[in-house]
């Protein structure tokens, strides 16, 4: 079994104004995810999702200012533990891991760099999941002042692509964030410029610095896909779709520790480590956040294992 912690949680949204007029059955199968096809259904008439506090019929049809409750049972990974760059008075600089978030979100809430450190902490600038490298993330009561520090940053990324790249080149496409798809080479998108330069070549692979002019989302993953040398394990942008295959974890708490009917209810149609969240897991891509300039000075996370491999003969 893996490393894992499981809590019982109670989620909440706030009426959307599409949602407006529709049933609370119909917004739930279309909105959220369900373990299997009779789970909203089952769960509004168990009272397990509740609108204001209150039970509802299926057909409900949801207000403005209706606030819809879901209890569920969650499992997730618990969190390396994260290492500590350096840290100044108004913010810390941390070593993030690939394969864990950011800041929690609807999907994952305590496996996060947040989570895992202070509360009165805000990410000064996000990396995707499977990136790892510097991260900065800066105390409340300084928000003011990170906000100019923030103006004046520099971000030096290292890479890992097949094939001999270009000594150096620069790429200055214009990139389109589709929700729910990713980021796509468009003019109708924002101005984009990312430096490239060869820093080794072996056994088949360059090691790249990408020196980060605009920060887009996906830049440097989108302008190498352009060039012709997408990430090293980098599957959204190589085209391959396919998730690895899995093996389906269910819950293995007993119904009988339940103290009432929700906690049963929550337990029995829980997914167990099937989180999407697991699979972040053991998520990476050969990019890596080396380098960052903030506040007059630079911070610097050490070489993971791949990149090693690349600058050694």
């Amino acid at each position: 079994m893996k490393n894992t912690i499981s809590y019982f949680y109670e989620f909440y949204a706030n009426t959307k104004g599409r949602w407006l007029n529709k049933t609370i059955l119909e917004v739930m199968n279309t909105d959220f995810f369900s373990p299997h096809d009779e789970y909203f259904a089952n769960a509004i008439e168990k009272g397990v999702i509740l609108v204001n506090k209150s039970k509802v019929t299926k057909d409900y049809k949801l207000k403005d200012h209706d606030i819809i409750t879901h209890f569920v049972h969650i499992h997730e990974p618990v969190v390396p533990k994260i290492k500590i760059i350096a840290e100044e008075k108004e913010y810390i600089v941390v070593y993030k891991p690939s394969g864990v978030p950011c800041h929690p979100t609807s999907r994952y809430r305590t496996f996060t760099v947040l989570s895992s450190l202070n509360s009165n902490l805000i990410c000064a600038h996000r990396l995707d999941v499977p990136t790892s490298g510097v991260l900065i993330l800066y105390k409340k009561e300084f928000k003011e002042n990170m906000k100019k520090a923030q103006k004046n940053t520099k971000k030096i990324y290292l890479a890992k692509v097949l094939g001999r790249f270009h000594d150096e080149i620069t790429v200055d496409k214009k990139i389109k964030v589709i929700p729910g798809t990713g980021s796509v080479i468009s003019e109708e998108g924002k101005e984009c410029i990312t430096i490239f330069k060869l820093l080794n070549h072996k056994d088949g692979c360059s090691l790249i610095q990408c020196e980060l002019i605009t920060g887009r989302t996906h830049q440097i993953r989108v302008h190498l896909q352009f060039l012709g040398f997408p990430i090293f394990n980098d599957k959204k942008y190589q085209n391959e779709l396919e998730r690895n295959e899995s093996t389906f974890i269910p819950c293995d708490e007993n119904k009988r520790n339940a103290e009432n009917d929700l906690e049963a209810f929550a337990l029995e149609n829980c997914i167990g480590l099937n989180k999407r969240v697991y699979e972040y897991e053991n998520d990476y891509i050969c990019l890596h956040a080396y380098k960052y300039y903030f506040n007059n000075k630079w911070y610097e996370a050490d070489l993971p294992k791949w990149a090693k491999e690349l600058t050694t003969d």
